[in-house]
């Protein structure tokens, strides 16, 4: 999964987890440090990599598999607006 610490009570790493660490040191008043503006950009490097793969599954993937159920006789209703 994606937890932000593990049960030693250390971050395990994750994006999140990461993200949650870096978002507590930027805000507090100690003024950012090179590793922590390393990690900011590593992060977000890392956030558009995601988002780039969002995009393919949604613009691509998920458009071929829900013709393949369609083709193989299988009704897919339609997913519920937000919020509902």
């Amino acid at each position: 999964g994606d937890e932000d610490v593990g049960a030693s009570g250390q971050s395990d790493g994750s994006f999140t987890g990461r993200a949650a660490l870096l978002n507590s040191a930027l805000n507090s008043s100690f003024p950012v440090s090179a590793a922590q503006q390393s990690q900011l950009q590593s992060l977000s490097r890392e956030l558009e990599q995601f988002g780039t793969r969002v995009a393919a599954v949604k613009t691509a993937k998920l458009p071929a598999l829900l013709k393949s159920l369609q083709v193989a006789g299988i009704t897919v209703p339609d997913a519920p607006a937000r919020g509902q």
